[in-house]
Order: C-alpha cells, then structure tokens, then sequence
C-alpha cells in the first residue's frame, strides 16, 4: 500500500530549510536588503503622499499643499470637534429630562397618586 504524504526524508529536509529561514529572518536584513526598503519606501512616500526627499526648506508649491493639508486637519478637527460637542449636549440634555421625569413621578407620589408603570 503507498503511503500518503511526504516521506520522513522530506519532512527532515523541510524542517532544516525552514530553521534557517528563520534564524536568518530573526537576525533582521542585511544591509543591502536594509538600503533597498529604505530607497523603496522613499520613492512609495513620494508617489503616494507627494513627498519631496530634499531636506531643504518647501519651494512654493510645497508650501501651499502644506498649508492646504493643514486647512484640511482643522476643518476635519472642527467638524469632529462640533459633533463630539452636540452629543455631549444630547446626553447632557438626555440625563436632564429623565431627572426631571423622575421628579416628576416622585411628585405624583406625593400627592397620593399611583407612579404610572
């Protein structure tokens, strides 16, 4: 009958590579696999966000799309800022209605009337 599955052989042989991948993994990147992510990642920063890889100071244009980036967060910071506020108001206004619900109720008791259930 033939067996089903890798042979012991195979096993031991799959073992032994993959020890090795990762001890070489767990030691982190050579320095040629170190300096080719880092010229990648620049040239993805670049392309995706408009990134400049000059160190020097914005040109005009880098300027105005830094400023507009900035109008951009404020905007988005106020309006996450006006609604943060109303549903505080709504829960503060919530817990004030039912106090006063309550009060109310507790009024009816005082006067002999029956609480509404």
């Amino acid at each position: 009958m033939p067996s089903i599955g890798p042979t012991e052989k195979e096993v031991e042989a799959w073992a032994t590579r993959e020890r090795q991948r990762r001890e070489q993994w767990s030691k982190g990147p050579t320095p040629e696999q170190a300096a080719l992510w880092a010229s990648r990642e620049r040239d993805r920063r670049e392309a995706e966000f408009g990134q400049s890889t000059n160190t020097g100071p914005p040109t005009a244009p880098e300027q105005s799309i830094l400023e507009a980036v900035g109008a951009v967060r404020n905007v988005k910071l106020a309006a996450e800022g006006a609604w943060s506020l109303l549903f505080k108001a709504s829960l503060r206004t919530f817990d004030r209605l039912v106090k006063a619900g309550q009060a109310w109720e507790d009024g009816l008791m005082e006067s002999g009337r029956r609480r509404p259930r």
